[in-house]
């Protein structure tokens, strides 16, 4: 039977992934995807902007379920909400995506400092 294991958070090659991985790649590609080709998409089917945000958001913090459970659907919908707001407000991607990277650096920086210490436990 295939064990799943937890990454060591300790060596330095498992935390640059980390750090590239949810920090720099995940924001922008959730950002395009979601506020950027997804809301698109609900704008050309004939929906207002509040439509085509509310609905992206809903699949974006949806799809957090997977990642992080029930606590990261909650995380994913308020933190989706400012990301639309940035969106409708500036028209672009710019500050959905910038928001999106400084909420998940802090994530990272938490994971880093703690996670190494429940491990000890």
């Amino acid at each position: 039977v295939a064990r799943y294991t937890v990454p060591s958070l300790t060596a330095s090659g498992p935390i640059v992934i980390l750090f590239f991985g949810s920090v720099v790649v995940a924001p922008v590609a959730e950002e395009i995807l979601y506020r950027g080709v997804f809301f698109g998409i609900v704008l050309e089917r004939g929906h207002g902007p509040v439509v085509a945000g509310g609905t992206s958001l809903l699949v974006f913090a949806g799809a957090h379920v997977f990642t992080a459970g029930v606590g990261g659907v909650v995380n994913g919908f308020l933190l989706g909400l400012l990301l639309t707001i940035l969106r409708l407000r500036f028209d672009n991607l710019l500050g959905a995506w910038v928001m999106h990277m400084c909420n998940n650096l802090i994530e990272f920086l938490v994971a880093v400092s703690v996670l190494p210490s429940l491990y000890a436990l």
